[in-house]
């Protein structure tokens, strides 16, 4: 069957915005660093990722406070790229690494105009991007392709990826090799996500 498709908002919801912030800021109150890559360490553990490992730099009622307060449910609901909202948050314009992310209703448009044509041959499609940032043109080629790949230079970014394809497309996340099959190359690109 066709994957089902995710209506992803084009932007970023407000609630689940502030919702995240609130989350974020509560480290900081605290005086502790910022804390985005400690919070990505912490869902990515939470999700069961197998690259993930609890975030050493996260104290227990920071944990408890994220753990008792994170509304998974709204991120459901409301389905959009938030990892990229709070990554240009933290980098915009002021690091020559900045981080522009191309909008989800650019992405949703590109991967319409990629994957015409028949369902089937679709699934087999795969899509690359050498510069996947938080994953956006990855979540809009998710209603189409079985096979997603991303790259990027920051590893911040790839974490924030990692998260969002756990949230909207769990298939695009490493695989164990079966014996066998024909997944090693894909498990291979895979790996380039950690890095």
């Amino acid at each position: 069957h066709p994957l089902p498709p995710i209506a992803f908002q084009p932007t970023a919801d407000n609630l689940v915005m502030n919702h995240l912030r609130d989350l974020l800021e509560y480290p900081i109150r605290k005086g502790l660093s910022p804390a985005l890559e400690d919070f990505a360490d912490w869902l990515l553990w939470g999700f069961g990722d197998s690259l993930a490992h609890f975030p050493a730099r996260v104290p227990e009622d920071v944990s408890r406070f994220w753990y008792r307060n994170f509304k998974l449910p709204l991120l459901l609901q409301r389905p959009s790229d938030y990892m990229a909202g709070l990554a240009g948050e933290q980098y915009g314009n002021r690091s020559p690494n900045g981080f522009f992310a191309t909008p989800l209703s650019v992405c949703a448009l590109m991967a319409e105009m990629e994957f015409g044509g028949d369902w089937r041959e679709n699934l087999r499609a795969s899509v690359l991007d050498p510069c996947v940032g938080t994953g956006s043109m990855l979540l809009a080629a998710s209603a189409h392709s079985l096979n997603l790949y991303g790259r990027d230079i920051n590893p911040l970014l790839v974490k924030l990826c990692r998260v969002n394809l756990w949230l909207y497309a769990p298939w695009g996340i490493l695989l164990p090799p079966q014996p066998g099959s024909d997944f090693q190359e894909r498990i291979e690109c895979r790996n380039s996500l950690q890095r």
